[in-house]
């Protein structure tokens, strides 16, 4: 057992030095990146607002995500229920809690069942019984959502598929709310397996230099598919590739019409015609970025939020930004299959002025550039 910090949390756990589902309470030090961006995005979001964020946090592990927003963006969260149906797990984000100082009561099924008989809307605002500040339970994530009131913020983030997950998660989602999906099943989704993706995600992937950038749109499409059965409309507002996961933050809107524009983003990419249904549109809104960058300046002068990795955020959130400028989906250019065309060699620095605003680099690979215009 190892003593761990992150952030403003101090805990007790595993730290795996191989990512395994069979390991049921472990830390995992790559993803402190994924929780910097969300505590980041949930408290830019939120800034200046009157609604608070009622939270699940349906496969807690060790609690140190929801330790996080606790302590560093308390102002922001109005709730949060801390769920992991393992009872090692449990116990041990029970211990981490008090260890941090947190209070927190613990409910069984039958506790929020009789809660939701008794008041409407996310956390019970809409019927003057509100929850506990901090919950936690041991249940079954899909069971959870399904016998609570719902949430405004939702935190899918398994070892493996989302997909289990998907359809409680939006039958509990409010309106205007946010769902953060991490899939770290990326062999399917990149095309190792792509009947293991056709099955599970109902498109075909691709191998190969555009593999990350095929894979995360066709996330995006299916967890959007499975919104719309609900009439529930989902925008991607925050997507990228890190390592071994995929990581979407979705905004969710209420309606049919709203459904229906997002279905007809649906398509195939003219660079990898075999591959898809995928989602065409952008992946990344401007603003939400510039709201995080902006909360980023402001905190770092008089704020609680200890981000750990706060340039490589930045660094990230920039390049989004820019690559995300395409209304549709750009082209993808290799210097070095440009430069074998070429008579003299370019530099991505010279491609990308040459190309000025049609061009932009890429986080999904480090030797392409994005482009309006087809050149090869």
């Amino acid at each position: 057992m190892q003593r761990i910090t992150e952030g403003s949390a101090t805990i007790e756990n595993e730290t795996a030095k191989v990512v395994s589902k069979d390991l049921p309470v472990f830390y995992n030090p790559v993803m402190r990146h994924n929780r910097d961006i969300t505590l980041l995005l949930l408290a830019a979001l939120v800034k200046g607002q009157k609604r608070h964020w009622q939270c699940c946090d349906l496969m807690a592990g060790s609690g140190i995500r929801s330790i996080r927003m606790l302590k560093e963006i308390p102002d922001a969260i109005e709730h949060v229920t801390i769920n992991d149906y393992d009872a090692e797990s449990n116990k041990r984000l029970q211990k981490n809690l008090k260890k941090n100082d947190i209070k927190f009561a613990t409910w069984t099924i039958n506790d929020f069942i009789e809660h939701s008989l008794k008041v409407e809307g996310p956390g019970g605002r809409d019927g003057g019984v509100i929850l506990p500040k901090v919950l936690v339970s041991q249940l079954d994530a899909s069971q959870l959502l399904l016998s609570s009131n719902g949430y405004d913020y939702i935190d899918i983030d398994p070892f493996g598929s989302p997909n289990p997950f998907l359809d409680a998660s939006m039958k509990r989602l409010s309106r205007g709310g946010i769902l953060a999906v991490t899939a770290t099943d990326t062999s399917a989704l990149a095309g190792s397996y792509p009947d293991a993706c056709v099955r599970k995600y109902w498109a075909l992937p691709c191998e190969g230099p555009r593999m990350h950038e095929v894979g995360l749109r066709i996330l995006i499409r299916k967890v959007q598919l499975v919104g719309a059965q609900y009439q529930k409309a989902l925008t991607p507002v925050l997507a990228y590739n890190k390592d071994h996961y995929y990581r979407i933050f979705f905004a969710v809107e209420k309606g049919k019409k709203k459904c229906d524009e997002l279905i007809k983003q649906h398509g195939r990419w003219e660079d990898e015609a075999k591959a898809g249904p995928l989602w065409l549109g952008t992946f990344t809104d401007a603003k939400v970025i510039d709201k995080m960058l902006k909360f980023m300046e402001t905190n770092e002068k008089k704020g609680t939020l200890e981000l750990e990795e706060p340039e490589k955020v930045r660094a990230l959130l920039e390049l989004l930004k820019e690559e995300n400028k395409f209304k549709t989906i750009p082209h993808y250019i290799f210097l070095n299959d440009l430069n074998k065309k070429a008579k003299k060699k370019m530099t991505k620095a010279e491609l990308l002025k040459k190309l000025g605003k049609d061009g932009s680099p890429t986080h999904h690979h480090g030797n392409a550039i994005k482009s309006a215009k087809k050149l090869i």
